[in-house]
């Protein structure tokens, strides 16, 4: 390589040293320019989207720029958003506070400035994160979702231009934050991980790059790195890249609700009361009939209904009533689930989840093959936990309801 060469090619890493800075998390300086292979096994804005509720309270820790949170559409009254880089924070407060989403800054992952159990959702991409606090802010049965950038990322770069600079993160490894989630008390959903090339096309964008992702190149420089990066440059002048790894993984984690009994007690004089004071909302009153209208009901039809109140820990937190006709001669219309519902009150508290894992033991122990139910679509809440359950439309429809069935 001549010495005009040199220095001309000095001039320009220079130059892109000196412009390094970022808006958000906004790469199109260098777009064109270097190729990160995302095509990960996983979609992460989908699997939010799969447990996202609109009634929800979610939190983005490490928001960046807000980009990201603001491509979901959740209701901005029920998003709250947190940032720590001091220019996005500034980003955010403009962004993201006239939609009134509930931002505060905050560059501590162990001291979030939320109450406890504040929300249903957590998600975090690329962000540091706490698995103790995470489970302090979330409900019980809340979920912690993140993608995260793994202990290995770019490291074969790093060595290529900081050849003695040790791994800042080891201990980003899914192995070892799977195992910190559990023992800070949640249930592992779905644990992934991954490795794809990224490749630089000129060292002016690895330059900009490493400036920018300083925490994985601390104290580069052109003047100090300036030999390896001619190194770097032969490599691109005989393959047309240089190529490095990225390292990425994928965790979803449940905090476990608290221990609790459930029952389901016969309806009888003996709480025939407590049954009928339990009540839904007023919007979720259209789904589903008053507990004294299906005990009326139940009444009218004694051959086969069989209904129940729902106990927590002794007190009555819910009703459900089922249908059991085996001698019906369509064996797979045997067996509904008529009524299931958890006091306006109780709800959100991981009652309803529990309960309706004792319902189908019920079913499964008194000889029944499948469930039945229907609601209507816009029942949105209820449709998302009997398709966690594994309830699928079976393309029926009763009185206008989309038909759910569970098979076994």
């Amino acid at each position: 390589m001549n010495t005009d060469r040199i220095s001309e090619l000095r001039k320009e890493w220079e130059a892109e040293e000196k412009v390094a800075h970022i808006h958000g998390w906004d790469f199109s300086h260098i777009h064109d320019r270097y190729e990160e292979e995302d095509d990960l096994p996983w979609d992460y804005k989908k699997i939010i989207e799969e447990f996202l509720l609109p009634d929800m309270k979610l939190l983005d820790f490490d928001t960046g720029g807000g980009e990201f949170l603001l491509s979901l559409k959740h209701p901005y009254k029920n998003t709250a958003a947190t940032e720590g880089y001091a220019p996005n924070v500034e980003l955010c407060k403009e962004l993201l506070l006239p939609f009134g989403i509930d931002f505060r800054s905050c560059d501590d992952e162990s001291n979030i400035p939320f109450a406890d159990s504040s929300f249903d959702i957590m998600i975090n991409r690329h962000g540091s994160f706490d698995p103790v606090e995470a489970h302090r802010l979330l409900k019980p049965e809340g979920l912690f979702i993140t993608q995260q950038v793994g202990g290995k990322n770019d490291r074969d770069l790093v060595e290529m231009v900081l050849p003695d600079v040790p791994a800042p993160f080891p201990e980003l490894e899914l192995s070892i934050q799977r195992k910190k989630f559990e023992e800070a008390g949640f249930e592992i959903i779905r644990a992934e991980e991954v490795f794809k090339p990224i490749r630089f096309y000129d060292v002016g964008a690895f330059v900009w790059f490493a400036h920018i992702i300083e925490w994985e190149f601390p104290g580069f420089s052109v003047e100090k790195c300036f030999d390896k990066l001619l190194e770097m440059q032969e490599v691109i002048d005989k393959n047309g890249f240089v190529e490095g790894t990225i390292h990425r993984y994928l965790i979803v984690a449940k905090k476990k609700g608290a221990t609790m009994k459930i029952e389901l007690r016969p309806v009888d004089d003996s709480n025939r009361s407590d049954c009928i004071s339990l009540k839904v909302s007023e919007s979720q009153s259209e789904y589903i009939a008053s507990n004294e209208s299906s005990l009326e009901a139940a009444k009218e039809n004694a051959d086969v209904a069989r209904p129940f109140v729902i106990y927590a820990d002794g007190v009555a937190v819910g009703f459900t009533m089922f249908a059991f006709e085996p001698d019906y001669e369509d064996p797979n219309d045997r067996y509904w689930l008529w009524r299931f519902m958890i006091d306006e009150k109780l709800q959100g508290q991981g009652y309803g989840r529990e309960a309706l894992k004792l319902i189908i033991a019920y079913f499964k122990d008194n000889g029944a093959t499948n469930i039945r139910l229907s609601t209507k679509e816009s029942n949105v809440n209820a449709i998302h936990l009997y398709r966690s359950f594994g309830f699928k439309p079976n393309g029926d429809e009763n009185d206008g309801e989309t038909v759910f069935e569970l098979n076994w």
